[in-house]
C-alpha cells in the first residue's frame, strides 16, 4: 500500500518479473488505470480507462502519477491503480492500493 496526502502527485512504481526469470525484462505497451475502492473505473482528466504508463529499463519497474489534485481523485480513501505491460507474447497485470490521506489528519 502507497500513502498519499491531499495535494501530492507521486510517481507509483511496481516492479514486474518474469515467470521464467531468465534475460532482462523489455516490457512494451506499459499501461495503468485507477479505481475507487468499490473497483469501479476512476476518470480524470488525463485519463479514462487504460493509458499510457512508463517502463523502467535500469529498475524493471512501471510507473504512472497518481496526481492527487485531479477532480476524480479529491476524495480522500483507498484507490486501486492497475498496470500492465506485455512481455514478450505474455500480458503481466499487477495492481497496487494506494490510500489517499485527508491533508492535516
Amino acid at each position: 500500500m502507497i500513502e498519499v496526502t491531499e495535494g501530492e502527485t507521486i510517481d507509483v512504481r511496481i516492479g514486474i518479473s518474469r515467470v521464467d526469470s531468465v534475460g532482462a525484462v523489455a516490457a512494451s505497451n506499459p499501461q495503468r488505470r485507477i479505481l475507487n475502492a468499490a473497483r469501479a473505473l476512476v476518470s480524470t482528466s488525463t485519463c479514462h480507462d487504460w493509458c499510457a504508463a512508463a517502463w523502467d529499463v535500469a529498475t524493471e519497474e512501471m510507473y504512472a502519477p497518481f496526481t492527487s489534485t485531479e477532480s476524480a481523485l479529491t476524495q480522500p480513501g483507498d484507490y486501486i491503480m492497475q498496470f500492465r505491460a506485455e512481455i514478450g507474447f505474455e500480458l503481466y497485470e499487477k495492481e497496487v492500493r494506494v490510500l489517499l490521506k485527508e491533508w492535516g489528519v
